[in-house]
């Protein structure tokens, strides 16, 4: 039983400012539990170097303030090589997706359905339908269970997504879709903290095609990683096809 748990596939997801302006963004990264566990040791190793880090937070890191409070530019862009390293080290999947604020609302408003008045109940159901299908294509047969990060009001909208998702979900990926999902506090799960890195990162793309610029650099500048990420960036276009087909 425990080397079943540990082959299946653990996905751990954070928002990046649902409500803020100009995009909604859901991402995150999924691996094997069993890797998550060494992942865990070596995020932790990174974070207690000297200066050490009691968690991590992108804001913070971008900012400077909190956990990153009095650092120079220069130890902040060393420590984040270091942690999107650990990241690409493991090998995990990256998956994202992004909802234009504006087109969203213009979509979506006024439905009866109010799980649909925050685009994190279609973000979810994005997540968790475009990483089955890519499984499912990939031919994998072990299921995937989702963690998410503790936010006021996101345990209800999840679990009105998942209870949609579970209901319309095509026949070929419901076998993938593991137990129901968990939420943890990403100061003391430090895979959260990984997955709060990624869709910031993601944000920074996602809001520079928003305004058709170039996106800002990287906070670990110029470093070569080999990372597979799953994105989808939402047009009306797309809105308006998912709206028709689900007839809402």
């Amino acid at each position: 039983m425990r080397g079943q748990i540990l082959n299946m596939f653990t996905a751990y997801v954070d928002d990046s400012n649902m409500t803020a302006k100009p995009v909604a963004m859901l991402g995150g990264w999924v691996g094997k539990a069993q890797d998550w566990i060494s992942f865990t040791d070596s995020w932790a190793d990174a974070l207690w170097m000297k200066p050490r880090l009691r968690y991590f937070k992108l804001m913070e890191a971008q900012n400077l303030t909190g956990e990153f409070g009095g650092w120079t530019e220069q130890s902040r862009t060393e420590r984040m090589r270091l942690l999107v390293k650990t990241i690409e080290h493991f090998g995990f999947l990256g998956i994202t997706c992004a909802w234009p604020q504006d087109v969203y609302q213009e979509v979506f408003r006024n439905l009866p359905d109010r799980g649909l008045n925050n685009p994190y109940f279609l973000a979810f159901f994005d997540i968790v339908a475009m990483l089955c299908r890519y499984f499912q294509r990939k031919g994998e047969t072990d299921k995937i269970n989702f963690v998410f990060d503790i936010q006021p009001g996101k345990i209800e909208i999840v679990t009105l997504a998942w209870e949609k998702f579970l209901e319309v979900a095509p026949e070929v990926v419901r076998p993938l879709v593991g137990d129901y999902p968990i939420f943890r506090d990403d100061k003391t799960t430090l895979p959260l903290q990984a997955a709060d890195l990624a869709v910031g990162n993601s944000r920074r793309f996602a809001e520079a095609h928003y305004y058709g610029r170039e996106p800002e650099p990287a906070l670990w500048g110029n470093l070569e990683l080999n990372i597979q990420v799953l994105g989808r960036y939402w047009t009306k276009e797309m809105m308006l096809e998912l709206r028709s087909t689900w007839n809402f």
